[in-house]
């Protein structure tokens, strides 16, 4: 099973999956296996079986990653349960002007990332899908991913008091030893006090807390339940009720994520994220506008201790500038969500805010979808063609949604069609791009950020050109030669970034089909534009044709 098949699939239970090895042994034994490129860790915990195929599958795909520098290693700074997910460290590496070393670590950190959320949804003793579960009377102190049979056995086992946290070699757990590690044992006093559950989850979300968001609230999807000490018993009546719609099942769905599930944490800014970004922009030096508005609000926000944040953006210029291709790396940068909208093929904008459960196939919008599914609640979200919008005089106007979403007061309480509840949007990074600003509404341009995208100069498409050429020979596991050829060079920079990046693809194939590590220029085979027709039809006269164009 290949590493992004296990972090994306459903895990698979496994035979012997209770004869594993000793988790301390386990760790040991993986830093042994890759002692290629890794060094001896510092803080290591013992690793749940659950989780242990999802660490070999990871360090297996480290390993590939480092391969392209043999002549680097990485310290393993930490490996250990956090919080119900798994967190793997690395200590940083000095990448001085090595760019190719700083893509494979920006890759790593992603995996890092992708980790510790793959990681909250499979059960630490079986592998099968999960959930993260609380104790209910100190949640600050445990946390644990259990599927749905073992956690009925650990809520059977502490209510016999047989799970114990002070003393791990306490009373066994009989001939349930099997199904519930010794390492992850928990302390349930004997008559815990009604709603003591949601009290400490407010103490482990305070509002005051600036890197958390509280999302939506539990009484306004529960549709107006008054739920203070008795959440809990309401809850439960919620979840006994049948679900006879799709919109009754996502609000049961939600509801019982319960108080933890309404909490979504911001992400922040480093001092390593700014050199990072220097180097996205120097690989595409014609968002140079952006990039520097990006340092800025990333520089404030690591100065004040505030989460990562930009005011709404509009992008104009030109297209196939490779705006989707910059974005996309400045969320992955960023460590946060990334999502696109094609504005060109919107006439409600129910893909924004939704569509109302009376309709057909109705579903909640992006936004909702994007906010409910990740742990981030400040995403990045690209309305592409935003100038392209096909408004029918008939239907709404598609740019309705943007005066809410944009608006700092409004999209505090963005309500979504579909689900019919207030969802704090306020923290999303809007971004869109157009070829002009003249077919806007006036009130949506006053709120956004005007952006130019202008024209790359010939020094600036060489350094595009190679910037493409470096990353396409990466995935690619460096095959071809670290530099392009100059008659090269002169054929791809007649051409926009993306045109570059379908040419350098097409070349790629061309020469490793061939056997050929370097590029020629017959390689290059620049894509043919095509003119624009007249408006109108065309009807054959004998052995001419007639344009009949309309009159209007």
């Amino acid at each position: 099973m290949s590493f992004l098949s296990s972090v994306f699939s459903t895990p698979q239970i496994r035979p012997k999956m209770f004869e594993a090895r000793a988790p301390d042994k386990f760790v040991e034994s993986l830093c042994e296996e890759h002692a290629a490129w890794l060094n001896a860790h510092r803080l290591a915990d013992s690793i749940p079986f659950g989780w242990q195929q999802l660490c070999r599958d990871t360090f297996a795909y480290i390993a590939d990653l480092m391969a392209f520098i043999p002549d680097r290693k990485l310290t393993l700074a930490r490996l250990a349960s956090s919080g119900g997910s798994l967190a793997v460290q690395f200590d940083p590496v000095d990448v001085g002007n090595d760019f190719q070393v700083t893509d494979i670590l920006a890759r790593i950190g992603m995996i890092q990332t992708m980790i510790a959320r793959r990681s909250s949804q499979i059960c630490e003793t079986c592998g099968l899908p999960g959930q993260i579960r609380h104790n209910e009377s100190r949640p600050i102190d445990v946390s644990h991913v259990s599927c749905a049979t073992h956690a009925i056995l650990r809520s059977v086992l502490a209510a016999q008091g047989s799970i114990e946290t002070e003393d791990r070699s306490a009373t066994p757990l009989g001939g349930l030893d099997g199904f519930i590690p010794q390492h992850r044992r928990l302390h349930v006093p004997a008559d815990p006090p009604l709603g003591s559950f949601a009290k400490a989850q407010r103490r482990l979300s305070p509002e005051s807390d600036p890197f958390r968001i509280k999302l939506y609230s539990v009484k306004d999807v529960a549709g107006g339940l008054d739920q203070e000490d008795e959440s809990l018993l309401e809850l439960e009546e919620e979840r006994s009720r049948p679900a006879e719609t799709e919109h009754q099942a996502r609000l049961s769905r939600i509801l019982r994520r319960g108080e933890a599930g309404q909490w979504r944490r911001l992400a922040r800014a480093t001092a390593n994220v700014l050199d990072e970004l220097d180097h996205l922009g120097k690989r595409a030096p014609h968002f140079a506008e952006l990039t520097d508005l990006v340092h800025r609000h990333l520089r404030a926000a690591i100065n004040i201790g505030l989460p990562i944040s930009m005011p709404p953006i509009m992008l104009v210029g030109p297209p196939g500038m490779g705006k989707t291709w910059y974005l996309s790396r400045l969320a992955a940068l960023l460590t946060v969500p990334f999502r696109v909208y094609p504005m060109n093929g919107a006439s409600l904008g129910e893909g924004l805010f939704g569509a109302h459960p009376s309709w057909r196939n109705a579903q909640p919008g992006l936004v909702a979808r994007t906010l409910l599914k990740e742990d981030v609640a400040n995403p990045v979200i690209f309305v592409d063609e935003f100038d392209k919008a096909y408004v029918n005089a008939n239907n709404s106007d598609p740019y309705r949604p943007f005066y809410t979403l944009i608006e700092p007061a409004g999209s505090k309480t963005f309500v979504d069609e579909f689900l019919g509840f207030p969802l704090d949007a306020s923290a999303v990074m809007w971004v869109m791009s157009g070829n002009s600003i003249e077919s806007i509404p006036e009130p949506i341009i006053d709120r956004l950020t005007i952006l130019h995208v202008p024209e790359l100069s010939f020094d600036q498409r060489v350094q595009v050109a190679a910037s493409i050429y470096a990353e396409a020979n990466v995935r690619r596991r460096n095959f071809f030669e670290p530099n392009l050829e100059s008659e090269v060079l002169k054929r791809l920079v007649v051409s926009s970034p993306r045109e570059m990046r379908i040419a350098i693809d097409d070349a790629m194939t061309r020469a490793a089909a061939d056997g050929r590590k370097a590029l020629s220029d017959e390689d290059i085979h620049p894509r043919t534009k095509r003119s624009k027709p007249a408006f109108g039809f065309f009807a054959p006269q004998g052995d001419r044709r007639v344009q009949y164009t309309n009159p209007r």
